[in-house]
């Protein structure tokens, strides 16, 4: 099986084949100080996956995450990731969307839900091997995605062209189950 990236054989090297697991273990690893050399158990809610890490320090509790990749069928690589995670000490879950690099920054992206008119605009925090939009999910946002079908995720190309992905939402209630009450 090949990997799947943003096109960046780093990004590649990285994560390997079980890019999911390597992606959220990394995630954790870094971003939220997780112990070395934890390993994420996967569940699969349709179409998200989730994923536990224990977080360093004892009685740390876990940070839980639920991903879905979006891949270009025509190119083979990720062309968006989409991770909601939980952690113990914050009362909100944290959205993140992960774009390939070369898109225009100050609009960030904009999300849709079924198409709708009404949307949440994410601005872009960081660009490493990917370009990161991150923010808070409130409760209202996620009951709309628990209701909905797809998310229409629009950011620009670095040529101003609009360019628009679909998450799918099958899967989505059990997955923010599972991370929720892991907490």
């Amino acid at each position: 099986m090949r990997p799947i990236a943003f096109g960046c054989t780093r990004f590649s090297r990285i994560v390997g084949t079980h890019w999911r697991t390597g992606w959220l273990a990394m995630l954790a690893m870094l971003a939220l100080g997780s112990a070395p050399g934890a390993i994420a158990a996967e569940q699969k809610f349709k179409d998200w996956t989730v994923a536990c890490n224990p977080l360093e320090g004892k009685g740390a509790g876990e940070v839980c995450q639920m991903s879905q990749a979006v891949v270009d069928k025509k190119e083979g690589k990720a062309a968006l990731v989409m991770i909601i995670s939980r952690e113990p000490k914050r009362k909100q879950p944290v959205l993140e969307i992960i774009v390939p690099l070369g898109v225009l920054l100050p609009p960030g992206l904009t999300v849709r839900i079924d198409g709708s008119k009404a949307s949440m605009r994410v601005p872009f925090m960081v660009c490493a091997n990917g370009c990161s939009a991150v923010g808070p999910l409130s409760d209202d946002v996620a009951n709309r995605f628990k209701r909905g079908q797809t998310l229409q995720i629009s950011f620009r190309g670095g040529q101003r062209a609009e360019i628009t992905r679909e998450v799918f939402l099958s899967g989505f209630t059990a997955a923010y189950a599972a991370i929720s009450q892991k907490r």
